[in-house]
């Protein structure tokens, strides 16, 4: 079998078993970024790993210089792909009989909510029962649009590594930490309800690139309505939206004249739902700057192999 074939029946595997977690995007680097935040750290370097090293065997006429090595690892990517599909269909499955003993709850929660959901309480605007407004923030135009994101006061397009530090730490934000020289991770605690997670990329340069908020859910397939919601009321209805919010992914975007893009997803099965707030001036540039360090990396693990030998 030649390099090429190896290379891509490997990506093909790899990418058949990640859409099974709801993967989206086109070929193995998109679909794997898709679904980072349910895989282990580990097995997201080795899929990049893998997907970098098939592109330039089909790209660039490279070969593979240990296939053995690079077999060992995609069926080692793949056990641990099924190990957490496996584990995301377990924790939706509940044995026969308890869902018999338990069927009488349901409709018992659905007349709860339904007459707590008409209490005036819940007849206000979304972005006042989340306390959104200074989380995530924007400039109001006179023809009442929002202009450019805000993230907690500071201003997105304009924004450094330094700056927004300071400003999310000031807000009370938890920073974690990371080895990581893109991006910097916080814990929220009630900054935003429902949101545990937000996570900042940045480019070489230190200019922001793209905020990720993260939304845990278990079995909660309304949670990525909420979202969408949080987001249109203040930009509006969602320029495209697909899927089904009760089953299956869905995605909802808002694409801004000030070249910022809104992104609302959530895979499949799992519920949790990501808010994406993206700069197009120098996302590309971070993405850029990503694959060729990742390039550099494979290139040094290459000659430290031929080395070896």
């Amino acid at each position: 079998m030649s390099a090429i074939e190896i290379a891509v029946q490997a990506s093909q595997s790899l990418e058949k078993a990640l859409a099974a977690l709801g993967a989206t995007g086109k070929g193995l680097h998109e679909k794997t970024e898709s679904v980072s935040a349910y895989l282990p750290q580990d097995l997201v370097k080795r899929l990049h790993w893998i997907a970098t090293i098939r592109n330039k065997v089909v790209h660039e006429g490279a070969g593979i210089h240990n296939p053995a090595e690079f077999q060992q690892a995609v069926q080692q990517s793949l056990q641990q792909i099924q190990v957490a599909a496996a584990r995301a269909r377990n924790s939706r499955s509940m044995p026969r009989r308890a869902r018999r003993r338990f069927s009488w709850i349901y409709p018992l929660l659905l007349v709860l909510i339904g007459a707590a959901l008409t209490h005036p309480y819940w007849r206000q605007p979304l972005y006042r029962l989340t306390h959104g407004s200074s989380v995530f923030a924007a400039q109001t135009k006179p023809n009442g649009i929002a202009g450019s994101p805000h993230l907690f006061g500071a201003v997105l397009a304009t924004a450094t590594r330094a700056t927004l530090t300071a400003t999310l730490l000031r807000a009370g934000l938890q920073q974690v930490t990371t080895a990581s020289p893109w991006y910097q991770t916080y814990r929220l605690t009630n900054q935003l309800p429902g949101a545990t997670r937000l996570r900042v990329w940045y480019t070489q340069s230190g200019r922001f690139a793209m905020a990720q908020y993260q939304f845990p859910a278990f079995m909660d397939t309304q949670k990525v309505e909420q979202v969408i919601h949080l987001v249109a009321d203040k930009y509006g209805k969602p320029d495209h939206e697909s899927g089904d919010w009760n089953l299956g992914p869905v995605h909802a975007w808002w694409k801004r004249p000030d070249h910022f893009e809104l992104r609302v997803f959530r895979g499949w099965p799992s519920t949790t739902t990501f808010l994406q707030i993206i700069d197009w001036t120098t996302y590309p540039q971070l993405q850029r700057e990503q694959r060729a360090s990742l390039q550099a990396h494979t290139q040094d693990r290459e000659q430290q192999h031929a080395a070896a030998l």
